[in-house]
């Protein structure tokens, strides 16, 4: 008696759709992650910066760290954000911010901003004044305005949008 599955392949054609299939999940994913950031927002930058600090100190994810982001996101995050100046990345995400704000007046303290971009506020507000000596924002009590997006990005370098 003969059972029809000793001995017989897959078809050419099936193959062929798991393949295809295969292919079109995977660029579907790509797709889905190329849009967390805007998903997610300027604000979770500075937790995935954290976690991405926390990986380079030799902390382990998923036993010491748990996201929900891929681990190859935490050390893409530490490769950018660990080596530009506190300067460019302030100014990268406040051109972030004020783009996905659409104004060029954003409500934020120093302290909020240490925390987004995981740094001191000392450094932050250092930062600050170098920009707002650059002319290309203005500080307010819990406000900045931008005064010119192409100096801003200028000093964002790397870090520009």
């Amino acid at each position: 008696m003969h059972s029809g599955f000793v001995g017989t392949e897959p078809a050419p054609q099936q193959s062929r759709l798991d393949v295809v299939v295969a292919l079109v999940l995977f660029a579907g994913t790509l797709a889905y992650l190329s849009t967390l950031p805007r998903i997610l927002g300027p604000s979770d930058e500075g937790l995935y910066l954290y976690n991405a600090k926390r990986v380079l100190d030799g902390d382990v994810l998923y036993r010491d760290i748990y996201d929900i982001i891929t681990p190859a996101s935490h050390y893409l995050m530490a490769l950018a954000y660990g080596r530009g100046t506190i300067e460019q990345r302030l100014a990268g995400w406040l051109l972030a911010a004020a783009e996905r704000l659409d104004t060029d007046w954003l409500s934020i303290t120093h302290d909020t901003l240490s925390q987004v971009l995981g740094a001191r506020r000392a450094s932050v507000t250092v930062a600050l004044h170098m920009l707002e000596g650059k002319q290309a924002l203005r500080r307010e009590r819990s406000r900045i305005r931008i005064l010119n997006n192409e100096k801003l990005a200028l000093a964002a370098g790397p870090y520009s949008t």
